[in-house]
């Protein structure tokens, strides 16, 4: 069996888009939105709405044998179209490659399973899969890639980027990249198609967002950062009542709660805003954060806004207190 190289995220995409689908995609990595993103890609390009929630299957590898994701996969389609499986925390099934080779041998061709693999550090084993897997490296982009992916980002959602502009986004491009999405998202939403983003408006946004610490307050909660959480809940108690950011608190998470429920439920972005009265661009920040917090964090999350709230109002507990008990409580969880 030869040994391959795996592709880039860009390189999948662009023969995802082409129409080139692999019977099985191995996707490797720390990037969690680039993952999602050609998940999504995927969805978009195999499944017709009329039968996507009947033809899209995903397990948990901890959860479900790889015998049975695999029986899953040879069984037909609903109504004679394709069947995208998809598999989460696949590491589970390192030790059992060999079966999975014996499946590519002969893959189903109305099948495309993804295998989401939290780690890459058996990357010489993946090289070793038999040609139909295609593996894909979802990490940091270097500056060329990561300019194209801003600018496809951008004119999907009708926008455009000034070359200045381009290049100093660029050069974050092998950072976090569900935050240059998010800031991405903020551009577009300040920016009319098919306006054109300027370098000016994006020193703008960031120093609005670089002062404002409640963006930065709710992202360390979402990702459950205690230190960082309870150090901008101090800067934000300066400035904002207690009750005002319980509020904004519970209506994040709230949001987050509407989303993900639609989502689940296999709504697609468009109809998740037209549901929620959100627009595009909350929508599509919503479902990346989301991502990151499992329902019940989300449940937890507004049943302690909850008992904050009425904790501030009988008196039980001091204003100046309960952020820091808010934060210690759902970090610490």
């Amino acid at each position: 069996m030869v040994e391959r190289s795996a592709q880039t995220f860009s390189q999948a995409l662009r023969r995802i888009s082409a129409g080139e689908i692999a019977a099985c995609y191995v996707l490797i990595g720390s990037e969690r939105y680039l993952k999602q993103s050609l998940q999504e890609h995927l969805r978009q390009r195999i499944l017709p709405p009329e039968t996507a929630a009947l033809n899209l299957t995903t397990y948990f590898a901890g959860d479900t044998e790889l015998s049975a994701v695999l029986d899953c996969c040879r069984t037909p389609s609903f109504l004679g179209t394709r069947r995208l499986v998809i598999v989460r925390d696949a590491d589970h099934y390192l030790p059992q490659m060999d079966i999975l080779n014996a499946y590519l041998a002969r893959p189903p061709a109305h099948t495309c399973l993804v295998l989401d693999f939290s780690e890459d550090k058996r990357r010489a084993g993946f090289a070793k899969l038999a040609p139909a897997a295609a593996v894909v490296q979802c990490s940091g982009f270097d500056a060329r890639d990561g300019a194209r992916w801003i600018t496809d980002f951008l004119e999907s959602r009708g926008a455009r980027i000034a070359p200045s502009a381009l290049a100093l986004l660029a050069e974050r491009a092998g950072e976090n990249i569900a935050e240059l999405a998010g800031l991405l998202e903020k551009l577009c939403l300040t920016a009319a198609p098919p306006a054109m983003i300027t370098e000016s408006a994006l020193a703008a946004l960031t120093r609005k967002t670089a002062a404002d610490p409640g963006f930065a307050f709710l992202d360390a909660l979402i990702r459950k950062q205690l230190p960082a959480a309870l150090r901008l809940a101090q800067e934000l108690a300066s400035g904002k009542d207690p009750v005002e950011i319980i509020g904004l608190i519970f209506w994040q998470f709230k949001q987050l709660d509407s989303v993900k429920r639609l989502a689940a439920q296999r709504y697609s972005p468009e109809e998740i805003a037209e549901q929620t009265n959100f627009s595009p661009g909350q929508v599509r920040m919503a479902l990346r954060k989301s991502a990151q917090l499992s329902a019940e964090d989300i449940y937890r999350a507004l049943q302690l806004a909850g008992e904050a709230d009425l904790a501030i109002k009988t008196g039980r507990k001091s204003p100046g207190l309960v952020i820091d008990w808010f934060v210690a409580q759902f970090c610490g969880a």
